[in-house]
């Protein structure tokens, strides 16, 4: 596991930004560094991710949270990255990989209080943009909180329903929208790549869609 810590390190420095401190906007700093964002709709899932070509490309639900689109989007890196196929550990080693990209290990260490509160979490979740359900997951794969304390802040979080506290909207793909712009629009870019003009119209539709 201290491998894939190194390695979410590395992509910090990758897509240039620091080792230590939030990331603010984590959807720009990945299409600046190449990789192709598009919404997905009906599929039951937060995200998809697959290399097209040399292109990689990485479908997410745009109607979530901005944190829980941060974290789907750490995730689908780290598949991205690492995973040529499905194991056993696949699904943990993107969690794992995609929350220490977003909230470093040393920084998540030196942060949680002992016997956190409820409020502690939402308090790092406003500062580092990750759930306070996620960080609470987190603090206690790590034990830092035991299974009878866990089971309380799940219960507590039960209130919550669908939306946490500190909500905040989530940032959308913009690389896809403005190549299609650049290059005519949608009809004549999909005339262009010899493709369907109403799917290449899906491929940029974001800001339309409901935010839950």
């Amino acid at each position: 596991m201290d491998e894939l810590d190194d390695l979410a390190t590395d992509l910090r420095y990758s897509l240039r930004h620091e080792e230590h401190g939030p990331i603010r906007n984590l959807t720009s700093l990945v299409e600046r560094a190449g990789v192709c964002l598009v919404p997905i709709v009906g599929l039951g899932v937060d995200g998809i991710s697959a290399w097209v070509g040399k292109v990689p490309v990485i479908g997410l639900a745009p109607n979530v949270a901005g944190d829980r689109l941060r974290l789907t989007l750490g995730h689908e890196l780290a598949h991205l990255l690492l995973h040529r196929r499905s194991t056993s550990t696949t699904e943990a080693e993107a969690n794992r990989f995609a929350s220490n990209l977003l909230f470093p290990q040393a920084e998540f260490d030196d942060m949680v209080p002992a016997n956190p509160q409820l409020r502690d979490f939402v308090n790092l979740k406003s500062s580092w943009g990750v759930s306070a359900a996620a960080l609470i997951y987190r603090a206690h794969d790590l034990e830092y909180i035991d299974d009878k304390r866990y089971r309380a802040l799940q219960i507590q979080m039960s209130k919550w329903r669908r939306t946490e506290p500190a909500y905040f909207a989530p940032v959308h793909g913009e690389l896809m929208t403005r190549l299609v712009t650049e290059n005519g629009g949608t009809e004549a870019a999909a005339r262009e790549l010899g493709i369907n003009a109403d799917h290449l119209g899906e491929l940029t539709s974001w800001s339309h869609l409901r935010v839950a």
